[in-house]
């Protein structure tokens, strides 16, 4: 029973009691995915700024991929998670979606469906 909002520059707004969730939403190739979601970090961060007296007292941010950074860029998921962004991804060869325990933990409070989501470990290298 939400209501998403967008405008020409948030590409997902949703306010759930006192907390409005930012999604933003990145395409990216296998060999480039760290370019496009330091693009979407420094996006949500400008968001939360430009529109703080719309947004609700708590925000969260979140951003969805097209695909989960692996090997050399897995570091990106723990970089993520310091700055207190969740991340969403596109799984592999279907049309569902994964995310971290972090992000689970992050948003499940407000959307109950994460619970049912597969959730991938963060491999440390």
């Amino acid at each position: 029973n939400l209501k998403p909002l967008t405008n020409r520059h948030v590409d997902l707004l949703c306010n759930v009691g006192s907390v409005s969730v930012l999604f933003e939403v990145k395409t990216c190739s296998p060999l480039n995915i760290v370019g496009p979601l330091r693009c979407a970090v420094i996006q949500l961060l400008e968001y939360r700024y430009l529109y703080r007296n719309k947004l609700n007292p708590n925000v969260r941010l979140c951003i969805v991929s097209e695909r989960r950074p692996r090997s050399n860029f897995e570091w990106f998921i723990g970089y993520l998670e310091q700055l207190g962004i969740g991340l969403i991804w596109r799984n592999d060869g279907d049309d569902n979606f994964s995310c971290t325990e972090f992000t689970r933990a992050f948003l499940s409070d407000l959307f109950r469906s994460l619970n049912d989501w597969e959730t991938r470990p963060v491999m440390w290298k």
